[in-house]
């Protein structure tokens, strides 16, 4: 189905109509519809050529969505998911507790090709081999940049490396932030990512004539330099979440596990996960232990709804409560 320079005008009585495009939902039949159930026209005007159509098509779902062939217009649909956060690693016990904590808010991340982030975790820090951060006045550590395990990246960037000292440290992280390893890396060069991890932090002399212009793209070589562009849409949850889909663009909220933040005996009517526990059919968690679990009926929260755009050509979506589930874009022909 293609689309030509449409704009959406609000039924009303007389014939009337407000032209709007704010809180659209569309669907790839045709129909269209807003967060309050209000019928929406579509109007085709202005079509001098055909590269004026977009044509629907839908995300690839995972951990990062990338495509590369976005339009720059407001996607009609998507949802993440919003997962637990556990920290530590290995199995939970009363001897390894693994705290658990939810999510006050989703924060969605809309990239280009370049996913270096320039926003900086830690001023006059260094990432560790061991990953501790340490102090090192000049060097930074920055923010956590989303990455899949299955795909190649590199790494480049403009300007130059002299010595040892000058190396670009990474540090691999799994979904939970819980840190894997590090390695020093002299650019351009591919990076090769542990399977478990799902995040990467930089660390390297903040001086612009050594680190300039650094970029992590999809690939096996380097392409043109482009300047880090990306978007984050901030959505409040109206409390602290543990699990559960969000619609961003309707502002939907739906809410499937709850917590308990001691144990006491309480009835579980499904599976669950503990700080202190591994989950076996038919067992209890331990008391006064941690404990996410199912809820028998999901709960549906109306948030406030949030239009999200594409970008120009290359994508990377991710959301830091958990996967992307769902989602539609228009691709310009």
């Amino acid at each position: 189905m293609n689309y030509y320079d449409i704009l959406f005008a609000r039924k009303m009585a007389g014939g009337q109509g407000e032209i709007t495009t704010e809180g659209l939902s569309v669907t790839e039949n045709g129909t269209y519809t807003a967060p309050e159930g209000k019928a929406y026209t579509p109007v085709v005007v202005n079509v001098p050529t055909p590269d004026d159509s977009y044509q629907l098509k839908s995300l690839p779902i995972g951990a990062i969505s990338t495509i590369t062939d976005g339009s720059n217009l407001p996607m009609p649909s998507l949802k993440v998911g919003i997962e637990p956060i556990q920290e530590g690693s290995g199995d939970p016990s009363p001897t390894n507790i693994r705290p658990i904590s939810g999510h006050t808010e989703a924060n969605v991340i809309i990239c280009g090709k370049n996913i270096a982030t320039t926003e900086i975790y830690k001023n006059n820090y260094v990432l560790a081999e061991d990953g501790a951060e340490n102090y090192a006045g000049g060097f930074i550590i920055t923010k956590e940049i989303k990455i899949n395990s299955s795909n190649n990246y590199y790494i480049s960037m403009v300007g130059g490396q002299t010595s040892s000292y000058d190396a670009i440290r990474v540090g691999f992280f799994d979904k939970f932030l819980n840190f894997i390893s590090r390695i020093n890396l002299y650019v351009p060069t591919q990076l090769i990512i542990p399977d478990n991890a799902e995040y990467i932090r930089l660390s390297y002399r903040y001086i612009e004539s050594y680190f300039k212009d650094i970029q992590i793209e999809l690939g096996s070589t380097a392409t043109a330099y482009e300047p880090y562009n990306g978007q984050t849409y901030t959505i409040d949850l109206d409390g602290t979440r543990y699990g559960g889909t969000l619609d961003v663009v309707n502002g939907v909220l739906t809410v499937d596990k709850g917590y308990i933040a001691s144990y006491n005996g309480e009835t579980l009517p499904s599976t669950w996960i503990s700080d202190r526990d591994v989950y076996v059919e038919g067992t209890s968690p331990t008391t006064g232990a941690q404990v996410v679990y199912e809820l028998a009926t999901p709960l549906t929260i109306q948030l406030t709804p949030t239009m999200v755009k594409s970008l120009l050509d290359t994508n990377n979506i991710w959301a830091d409560t958990g996967d992307v589930l769902e989602g539609s874009y228009f691709k310009e022909l």
